[in-house]
């Protein structure tokens, strides 16, 4: 899971150099990185601090990018040849449920789970849903 999250500040970290925004990105960078730190080195792990620091790179991502950060990495490659319908969707079922786990990982984390990430939790678990009738419709 925080491996993911690592590929994707890397991501944004190169998608936002040189631009307005880089400065933002990096102070959240940093807070990122100084908590990944101590819970690896310390096993002093503050998951409400990272929660509130991959909200904050959420927001940033969807406003500047309009997608949320833990979809930068994967959806930018553009295949060689073009996926069945069916191919596609089982591919978004697959991201949604990763999206989802990782939403109920960090939720598993906290002692009281914050309105946004149940309703994130809510959205992803629709998202996966929805995947699934498209499939059925086929």
């Amino acid at each position: 899971m925080l491996t993911h999250y690592e590929k994707c500040l890397d991501n944004l970290l190169t998608r936002t150099h040189g631009t307005p925004i880089e400065a933002d990105v990096l102070v959240l960078e940093c807070r990122f990185r100084e908590n990944m730190h101590a819970a690896r080195t310390y096993g002093t792990d503050n998951h409400a601090e990272r929660a509130a620091i991959i909200d904050s790179l959420n927001r940033l991502c969807l406003q500047h990018y309009g997608k949320a950060f833990a979809d930068l990495i994967g959806r930018s490659q553009t295949p060689i040849t073009a996926p069945l319908a069916s191919d596609n969707i089982y591919l978004q079922i697959i991201q949604a449920r990763a999206r989802l786990n990782t939403l109920i990982d960090i939720a598993q984390e906290m002692h009281e789970i914050p309105p946004w990430l149940k309703a994130r939790i809510q959205e992803a678990h629709d998202r996966v849903h929805e995947l699934k009738l498209q499939i059925m419709r086929l």
